[in-house]
């Protein structure tokens, strides 16, 4: 009796390992699409290494030619963390991260290197024009909390070649974007520092987490050195200063919802 059992026991487990490795990587798009605003679409593969066409939140794309695999040495430790890649395409970033779920529902993305074209960025934040160049995002770690907290945050975002591409494309030189936050040593919820490295608009300014998840971009720009085009429509982006600089200022808000 004991031995038949056993022998059963056994066979559960076989079966229940086997149905965890052979799951269809469409589970993986069908509880994004329960539980958070993301959508996965032509999905491939198994649940511990698949792969996808495109990647959305709220109609706007994120994300093309995409693939994950599963670590299940982490998994046997009772911990989720998996690999994604990113083979991009003419619009879309493409790169490699690791990501690994913390407790708390706390999203972890590690090691991340990421390279798209900044006018992905201008579609995502909705501006009202394209921009130009390309983003060279390279982060140690960003956590991101259900709670919409700020979490630990290390990295830079370059952007390089910028532009504004209309009414007409306009240069503006080099950007950088500093993250370093630790979120008990810093109450006033900085998470970030923007200046610029080259080119006629000279840029500083911070990025601040807000309690309702939106993220404030606080910038000065002195546009005295750029091209008129840009000079002249600096007053309308934000308040003009005593010392000639632009104040601009705009809050970010976050994907939610379903």
């Amino acid at each position: 009796m004991k031995r038949a059992l056993l022998y059963l026991g056994l066979g559960l487990v076989t079966l229940l390992l086997f149905l965890a490795v052979t799951a269809p990587a469409r589970l993986v798009a069908r509880t994004l699409a329960e539980h958070t605003p993301l959508r996965l679409e032509g999905v491939q593969g198994s649940l511990w290494n698949g792969r996808a066409q495109r990647l959305s939140a709220e109609g706007r794309p994120l994300a093309e030619n995409l693939s994950w695999r599963v670590f299940p040495t982490a998994v046997l430790r009772g911990r989720l963390e998996l690999r994604l890649e990113l083979a991009g395409g003419p619009t879309a970033p493409r790169g490699r991260l690791d990501a690994r779920l913390l407790t708390g529902g706390v999203l972890r993305l590690e090691d991340v290197a990421l390279e798209a074209p900044a006018d992905w960025a201008a579609r995502l934040a909705a501006l009202p024009f394209g921009l130009g160049g390309r983003l060279h995002i390279e982060l140690d770690e960003l956590e991101l909390r259900p709670d919409r907290r700020p979490g630990r945050a290390r990295g830079r975002i370059d952007w390089r070649d910028a532009a504004v591409l209309s009414p007409a494309p306009q240069p503006l030189g080099a950007y950088r974007i500093e993250l370093q936050h630790e979120p008990a040593d810093d109450p006033q919820r900085v998470v970030g520092t923007l200046r610029d490295l080259e080119g006629p608009l000279h840029a500083q300014g911070t990025l601040t987490h807000q309690p309702d998840g939106s993220l404030a971009v606080d910038l000065l720009l002195d546009g005295r050195r750029a091209p008129p085009a840009v000079r002249d429509v600096l007053p309308l982006l934000g308040r003009v200063q005593d010392d000639g600089r632009v104040r601009l200022q705009r809050r970010l808000q976050p994907v939610t919802g379903r």
